[in-house]
């Protein structure tokens, strides 16, 4: 223990000696790490080292400016790297879209970097209040997390409790205190370490086993659903690149229909495709509503997503979800309202000169 204690000393004396762009740099590279110990490739062992340098950059901020910026410079690398899949919109129309990349990721990280700095700069502020600096950090990062996901839209991706998705014993407690609570806990339990040896590490890894081994003995299970409705998820798998090629629109369709129908579909309630599966406005064709309620099941629907226009009295677009009955008409539709930045909309439209 007095080893780990001085080597955690030595590295804290070398990050707090840093400054200017350097302090930036290894600041966005622990965000990068953090982004790492999330799905897909789940190294774990990088929150450590991410909250643990985090906690000491707030400690040793010396003002809340520096504190801001910290998280900030945080935030950018864990978003920029984190969001890395919204490009692929982009490289559908490669030509036209395809120079947007670095500002979509930069921005976009930049933006919600926001959140992590005014997370740090809470933390730093009730540091000083003499609140420990790990429970600072996890109470501020449960509330500027919530107002990411709320904010514009919300963009509620890359949460810290998502790391767990792979050790279903722990990812159990999201069952009691949500995801959110979940991502609190980690970021406790993951800069504790900071005070390597003190009471503040055992209590929250106490608390974090101690919920782990309650969520395993009291597992909160929805109602059975022997007796509900038995659903279809229909996921053909079709490459981004090749999604909105036109040549390939009815091979996608067929596909998607003919696991629609696949064998048991006698036992099926309601049939449910993938966000934007018809690749054009449902709507406007009754021709193809008519093909489509061939696959409903009896007395079910087809749930699809669909792209919903209205042309007036302005011309104005949705990423939409529609019920489709056995008739062939939409019985309900629902508009996504959690947009995907650049992929979906455009951020600051007044400001970015972005069709």
């Amino acid at each position: 223990m007095n080893r780990t204690a001085e080597r955690l000393a030595r590295w804290r004396r070398d990050l707090q000696a840093l400054t200017g762009w350097r302090r930036g740099a290894v600041a966005m590279l622990l965000g990068v790490g953090a982004t790492l110990a999330l799905p897909p490739v789940h190294a774990l062992v990088l929150l450590l080292p991410a909250f643990i340098g985090l906690v000491w950059m707030i400690d040793d901020a010396g003002s809340g400016r520096r504190a801001f910026w910290a998280g900030w410079w945080f935030g950018l690398g864990h978003f920029a790297s984190g969001v890395y899949w919204v490009s692929h919109a982009m490289l559908v129309d490669a030509a036209r879209f395809g120079w947007m990349i670095p500002f979509a990721l930069g921005g976009l990280g930049a933006w919600l970097g926001l959140f992590t700095g005014v997370a740090t700069l809470i933390a730093w502020r009730l540091a000083r209040l003499r609140i420990a600096t790990p429970l600072a950090l996890a109470t501020s990062w449960l509330l500027t997390e919530w107002l990411r996901g709320h904010v514009l839209t919300g963009f509620p991706w890359n949460l810290a409790g998502t790391a767990w998705l792979d050790l279903p014993w722990i990812a159990g407690i999201a069952a009691w205190i949500g995801l959110y609570g979940l991502t609190a806990l980690t970021v406790a339990v993951s800069a504790s370490v900071a005070r390597a040896g003190g009471l503040g590490t055992m209590i929250a890894i106490g608390v974090f086993t101690g919920l782990s081994i309650f969520a395993q003995h009291f597992p909160a299970r929805l109602p059975s659903t022997e007796a509900g409705p038995m659903l279809r998820l229909v996921q053909p798998d079709i490459a981004q690149s090749l999604k909105w090629v036109p040549e390939e629109r009815q091979r996608s369709l067929a596909l998607t229909a003919a696991l629609s129908r696949g064998p048991g579909i006698e036992r099926i309630a309601h049939v449910i495709w993938p966000e934007t599966a018809t690749l054009f406005p449902l709507a406007s064709s009754r021709e193809f509503m008519a093909d489509l309620a061939r696959l409903v099941p009896a007395g079910g629907y087809l749930l699809t997503g669909s792209t919903r226009i209205e042309r007036e009295p302005v011309f104005k677009a949705w990423n939409s979800l529609h019920a489709l009955d056995a008739s062939g008409e939409i019985r309900a539709s629902f508009d996504k309202f959690h947009l995907v930045p650049f992929g979906e909309y455009v951020p600051l439209r007044g400001i970015l000169p972005v069709e």
